[in-house]
């Protein structure tokens, strides 16, 4: 999209513009150039909810509980009173610590041997023929 609409040549200079750019890459299947161009907007227009929202968006459609949880307290930093926000995020730490625990695979508790005789020892070293 770069070589169509140069942006070092035709700068975007509304944020709404620029959002709508982001979402054709997602669009188009881009979703690391989404992400990028979502991220420094929040650098830019710190307090502009329309980023937040879509990136919030996306986090949760890709199960990244945990980075929406941070996105949340990004902006609770910012908005204080937003009460609605901080549930969100509380809910978001709860899924990502879920998500968490279902992603761990128990170890299998492996038999003890019961006698001496079903320990197998296995020589060290290339094995020769006896």
């Amino acid at each position: 999209m770069e070589e169509v609409l140069p942006e070092a040549v035709i700068p975007i200079t509304n944020v709404q513009a620029k959002e709508h750019v982001a979402r054709m890459y997602e669009y188009g299947g881009n979703n690391l150039e989404f992400e990028r161009r979502l991220t420094t907007m929040l650098d830019e227009y710190p307090d502009n909810p329309g980023s937040y929202s879509l990136l919030l968006a996306y986090y949760d459609k890709n199960a990244r509980y945990q980075e929406a949880s941070d996105l949340l307290q990004r902006w609770i930093i910012q908005h204080p009173d937003d009460k609605m926000a901080a549930q969100r995020m509380e809910e978001y730490r709860q899924q990502a610590v879920e998500a968490e625990q279902d992603s761990v695979v128990p170890m299998p508790e492996l038999p003890e041997p019961q006698s001496k005789q079903d320990v197998q020892v296995v020589p060290e070293g290339p094995l020769k023929d006896q």
